[in-house]
């Protein structure tokens, strides 16, 4: 029997109302063309607007870089999204809502698990690697640090939702609808690592671990049937390692804006090297061992 029963679960249930699916093929042009396109016009219509905020936030040194960040994001992820929304209510014809904003009574806890277990997937790859003696940890405390890394995690969360909704609020449902549930995991997760297959140093070991967070967003939308704590999660995620503990995320550098500066050494197999977290062999058993337990937590409750 299959693990996955998705005719009851809420996030494809709603997506069933949609009034026209499209296959998985133009779900990756839309994807395409709304994440790479939509946004270059947008900037290029907006660029004196983004250059006057940028040296308004750069005139406020630290606290400004990080409201650099927060535009960027912006910029990047407002137009993609809202693009987004207009397909799915003027062309799909269904809610907005639908796209995994359901749940309403369990938003703050289920957002804060999400947060939390963010934090903890990477700080477990830190204490492993500390542990093994291939890093140090040196912690940085002042007024200015903890402002501007609270400003980051604003952008963070903006980023790690927008591609939440993209790739799991859409397109998992949609393709897992038209075609089966398999493909709909197979190919959100593959989107999500191509989408970060031109981020500097990237390895075959983090395009693979890229598949794998993919694969465990999926199955975590799936248990939870909602975006809610994925939202959180992914933001949390990329927040802790670039701004809690100074490290690459996905192979960006963000400069001195962290709590902690955990320098490693040693083999980049479980460092992740210049990619980061996700370049580590470490990250590779921590999300298998998230893929197994969300499995099993999904076949619990179907029963």
């Amino acid at each position: 029997m299959s693990t996955f029963n998705i005719s009851d679960n809420k996030i494809f249930a709603m997506t069933k109302k949609s009034k026209y699916l499209p296959h998985f093929g133009l779900v990756v042009l839309l994807i395409g063309t709304i994440i790479f396109f939509i946004p270059l016009i947008f900037q290029i219509f907006f660029a004196p607007l983004s250059e006057f905020l940028t040296r308004y936030a750069e005139s406020t040194k630290a606290p400004g870089i990080a409201m650099i960040f927060i535009i960027s994001m912006l910029m990047s992820y407002g137009p993609t999204i809202l693009c987004l929304f207009a397909w799915v209510k003027y062309i799909e014809k269904r809610n907005i809502s639908s796209l995994g904003f359901t749940g309403r009574t369990k938003v703050i806890p289920q957002y804060l698990r999400g947060f939390i277990l963010g934090v903890i997937m990477i700080f477990s790859y830190a204490i492993t690697l500390i542990l093994l003696g291939y890093a140090v940890p040196h912690v940085s405390v002042s007024f200015l640090t903890y402002q501007t890394i609270l400003i980051f995690l604003i952008g963070w969360l903006f980023q790690g939702a927008a591609e939440e909704i993209i790739l799991r609020g859409w397109s998992l449902p949609v393709i897992s609808l038209r075609h089966n549930v398999y493909l709909g995991i197979l190919i959100s997760s593959l989107i999500f690592a191509i989408l970060h297959l031109f981020n500097p140093n990237i390895t075959l070991l983090s395009f693979t671990n890229l598949i794998l967070f993919g694969t465990f967003a999926a199955l975590y939308v799936i248990w939870e049937e909602n975006l809610w704590g994925i939202c959180a999660l992914h933001g949390a995620w990329n927040w802790s390692e670039g701004n809690l503990l100074g490290l690459e995320v996905s192979g960006l550098n963000l400069g001195n804006y962290n709590l902690i500066n955990l320098q490693t050494s040693g083999p980049t197999y479980l460092t992740g090297g210049l990619f980061g977290p996700e370049g580590s062999l470490i990250e590779t058993i921590i999300l298998l061992l998230g893929i197994i337990i969300l499995l099993t937590l999904i076949k619990v409750k179907r029963y």
